[in-house]
């Protein structure tokens, strides 16, 4: 018997597998006659075979590679990369530099329940290992950083939406203080989609829309022939200045700078069946949308 159990509404398909044995009265291996009470093995019911999962999971047999790039100031590039086992952000380890990382499922989209039922969303976290350094030491001016995140498979066909793309980020209380800013200013959304607000979330206060595929940004999720999939964002490091920031500067060093980032994308299943195995039709709403469907619980 084999069990996969779901990560709820997060997709994650592991090698754990359950397996119970039942030890049999000793008597049987000696006389090969079933104990009192028990069946003959040729009479039993066989074992139902495991049915297949109806929502997308990943495959975490596939090991996630992470590269963040970015120019320094004397023009040259600063590559940090590494393999990374899906975690928990609090089991994030150090990439380089001024750097920590985790890859991982789940995300602001299911914090929110503005995702898919069915889908998987896939994220790669940054945080700083110092926070009074800069989080990309010696970034250029007008730098951009680019974070790849690769090797990503499903355990289905899937169909990954790049238009889901987020990238949340979130400030220190102490450099918030310093900004003249509350703790209601602690995080921040740079989206693809000009309209996804995560179910009323994200406002002008709080976020960009449409920044992450506009003003020298983009986000792309590709297929390799491999069948994996692999993200890559390329993010204008102005992006990373809050929108209530007062002194509206560009230039490193003089703008607030958050203590951490993560970016995240959707994919669901090419074809959609019930539980059952019947195919159902696509649910009506985009995502993020006030009329998209719900995470379920």
């Amino acid at each position: 018997m084999r069990t996969w159990a779901k990560y709820r509404s997060v997709g994650l398909l592991g090698p754990a597998r359950v397996a119970i044995r039942i030890a049999v009265i000793a008597g049987i291996a000696v006389s090969g006659t079933p104990a009192f009470g028990q069946t003959p093995a040729s009479s039993r019911p066989s074992e139902p075979e495991t049915p297949a999962l109806h929502f997308l999971v990943v495959d975490d047999s596939v090991m996630p590679h992470v590269r963040v790039t970015w120019q320094d100031v004397s023009g040259r590039p600063v590559v940090l990369e590494a393999d990374r086992p899906y975690q928990s952000p609090n089991e994030r380890s150090v990439l380089g530099g001024n750097l920590e990382c985790f890859v991982a499922l789940g995300g602001t989209r299911l914090d929110k329940q503005a995702g898919d039922p069915d889908g998987a969303i896939v994220r790669i976290g940054l945080y700083k290992v110092d926070a009074a350094k800069p989080m990309f030491e010696g970034v250029a001016n007008d730098s951009t950083i680019e974070v790849v995140l690769s090797n990503i498979r499903f355990d289905k066909p899937a169909i990954v939406r790049p238009e889901t793309g987020v990238q949340h980020v979130k400030y220190s209380p102490e450099a918030l203080a310093e900004c003249g800013l509350t703790g209601a200013a602690f995080e921040l959304y740079n989206t693809v989609s000009p309209t996804d607000t995560l179910r009323g979330s994200i406002t002008p206060e709080n976020g960009r829309l449409g920044a992450l595929s506009t003003d020298g940004a983009s986000f792309e999720i590709r297929e390799g022939t491999d069948g994996t999939y692999s993200m890559v964002a390329r993010i204008p490091y102005r992006l990373l200045r809050h929108v209530q920031d007062p002194w509206h500067m560009s230039v490193p060093g003089t703008f607030l700078e958050p203590l951490h980032f993560h970016l995240e994308y959707e994919a669901v299943p090419a074809v959609r069946t019930s539980s059952h195995g019947d195919p159902v039709p696509e649910p009506d709403g985009a995502p993020g949308s006030a009329d998209a469907p719900a995470q379920a619980e």
